[in-house]
């Protein structure tokens, strides 16, 4: 069969378990795709790029779409922060797609960027780390995403490892299983740690301590005191970086914000006590907006904004 051969651009949101594809004919007509993705941070960028192009190009398979009549993509990778990690992207995935117009840009900027284009407003992210952007007076702002070792708070990673230090508390002060929280038998049964591989296991950069969040809302609604307490302490983190952005920008402006990331963009326990301190602190200054484009649709956007643009260079 014949493909298709019309060009188009691609916006691409790759996150730690979830990406979604979002591609624009010349004429208009969008198709998009969602599939599982793996995280850059953990595994690289050989991974990475080899993971991309597989779900990439059955994707373009499936519609009968030819790589090669790509005019440009720009995907927005969680932990792909510094001007390295950027270059050592780009040229993986040059390598694997076989095309050279790619722009590598934070999972952050296109989200801002889909949700309001040059205009004011702030992204809240929660996922498996947390930050806030803010777009102020034409200015970008970025409060928190110090990483794992030294900030994400309010994140799945936090929430997981504030989960973990209670449960090793649990094994030195209750050796006893059945007199242990149900946060701590939930963890066990369903990671498969005890407490003679826990060390081992968690030293290993690619234990996915960030999905014990799940494992924590699941036993906040179940009423688990211990669970319930570590999503109190993570939202109040959470929401001091709303705090900490009108304190350093003076702003005295309502903003508009919009939340990104899985632990937040849903609906669950853990996400209303979010959205209730954030009204009972700052009232009618934050405006929590319901509807706004995709970060995909961002990327899609900044990806025509680039290579329409002769003088774009990504480094």
């Amino acid at each position: 069969m014949k493909k298709n051969s019309e060009n188009f651009y691609i916006g691409a949101d790759s996150g730690g378990t979830k990406c979604e594809i979002l591609i624009e004919r010349v004429s208009g007509e969008k198709v998009n795709h969602v599939f599982p993705s793996i995280h850059y941070s953990l595994h690289g960028a050989k991974s990475f790029s080899k993971d991309f192009n597989r779900n990439l190009k059955t994707f373009l398979n499936q519609q009968d779409i030819d790589i090669n009549k790509c005019l440009g993509i720009c995907i927005g990778i969680a932990g792909a922060r510094r001007r390295q990690d950027k270059v050592a992207l780009k040229n993986s995935l040059s390598k694997y797609l076989g095309i050279k117009k790619i722009a590598i840009e934070t999972d952050a900027m296109i989200a801002i960027y889909g949700a309001f284009g040059n205009n004011d407003g702030a992204i809240l992210i929660a996922g498996t780390g947390s930050v806030l952007y803010a777009i102020h007076d034409g200015k970008l702002h970025r409060i928190g995403g110090w990483g794992k070792i030294l900030g994400d708070q309010g994140s799945g990673y936090w929430i997981g490892k504030e989960a973990l230090r209670h449960i090793v508390r649990e094994f030195d002060i209750q050796p006893e299983p059945d007199s242990r929280s149900l946060l701590c038998k939930k963890i066990l049964s369903e990671t498969g740690l005890n407490p003679s591989n826990i060390i081992g296991h968690t030293f290993d950069w690619n234990f996915p301590i960030q999905e014990i969040a799940m494992i924590v809302l699941k036993c906040a609604g179940e009423k688990d005191n211990t669970s319930l307490k570590i999503l109190d302490s993570a939202s109040d983190d959470l929401v001091k970086h709303i705090s900490d952005f009108f304190e350093s920008t003076g702003r005295k402006k309502p903003l508009d914000l919009v939340f990104v990331g899985s632990l937040i963009c849903n609906d669950n326990l853990y996400s209303r006590k979010v959205r209730k301190k954030i009204k009972k602190l700052f009232g009618r200054k934050i405006n929590i907006l319901k509807n706004y484009n995709s970060p995909a649709f961002g990327g899609l956007q900044l990806a025509k904004k680039y290579f329409n643009d002769m003088n774009y260079n990504e480094n």
